[in-house]
Parts: structure tokens; sequence; C-alpha cells
């Protein structure tokens, strides 16, 4: 079950969901990595996977022209671990047997999730995901180029936030 906290309060962490709306489309799914999978993450299917149904394996980008499809949701339902960066996240399937996460797929009409930004980002920006590996790899920022890719034309960011701060993006 997502934590869901109130719309812009304060405290949001990544991965929170502030003020959901019907139309969120939360889907539960399966890290695929062999890692930790921090919360509030740009996420791509893994090769095979669709979207299109529960289980869906998911993957952080790491390569230029991957399509962002998602954002891991924090969540109250498992016990978190750390990763070698002390982030919380997700286990990695092949240990934790195939927990399900949950993922917002796509929109999130009258719904924002909180994600941490690398540079400083506006009201109205499109976001962009970071795919160099490393502590930062499915944060946020708005620049696009070798190391960032575009997340789908229809998110923007809904509040702005200095770099290292946490953003609400709107998934329409």
């Amino acid at each position: 079950m997502p934590i869901a906290v109130g719309y812009l309060a304060s405290g949001l962490q990544e991965g929170s969901i502030a003020r959901t709306g019907v139309t969120t489309d939360i889907l539960s799914s399966v890290n695929g990595m062999s890692i930790i999978l921090p919360f509030g993450r740009a996420l791509i299917y893994a090769p095979g996977s669709t979207g299109t149904h529960e289980k869906t394996i998911v993957l952080l980008p790491n390569t230029a022209g991957q399509v962002i499809r998602g954002v891991s949701v924090l969540t109250d339902s498992i016990s978190p671990q750390l990763d070698a960066f002390g982030r919380e996240g997700f286990p990695p399937a092949l240990v934790a047997n195939s927990l399900l996460m949950p993922v917002v797929f796509g929109r999130m009409i009258k719904g924002y999730i909180a994600v941490q930004v690398v540079e400083a980002v506006l009201v109205g920006d499109v976001p962009t995901a970071i795919i160099t590996v490393g502590a930062n790899q499915g944060r946020f920022g708005k620049t696009p180029g070798a190391t960032q890719i575009i997340c789908p034309a229809t998110w923007e960011y809904a509040t702005a936030a200095a770099p290292n701060g946490i953003a609400l993006i709107l998934m329409k």
C-alpha cells in the first residue's frame, strides 16, 4: 500500500504521493535489477515487459533512447532496504522472492509524486531522468543530454525546487 500524504505537505520524501486522484495508475511491479531499487526513481520496462498487467518488471534507466514509463512509489508494505549509497528502496527480486512494489505508470490526473531533483527546476518544466549509473541514477532534472533522457512530454513539474530539493511531478 503506498504511503499517501497531504497535498504539498511538509516532509515529502522521494516517491511520496500527494493528492491522489481516481485515475492514478498504480500497478504492482517487480524490481528486475540485481540491486536495491530506490523510491521515487524514474523507471523503464524490462525487455519483454509491457506494463499492461500486474507484475511488470521494471529497471532504472541507463541508456539514451529508453522510454521512461513510471516512478517507484514510497510504500509501507515492505521493509525498505538500504543500497550502497544509503538510499531506501525495494529489495532485488532475486533476493526478495519477487516482492511486489507499487509503481505509478503513465499518469496521475489530480495527483503528484515527489522526486529529488539534481538541478533547479521551475513549475512547468518537463522532467528528465538521469541515466548515469551511480547515486543519482533514476533521479530527475530538466536538461536533456548525454546523461539525462526526457520523460513523457505530458509530465511536468508542479512545484519549483533547488538542486537536491524535492519537487512534485504532475503526470497527465
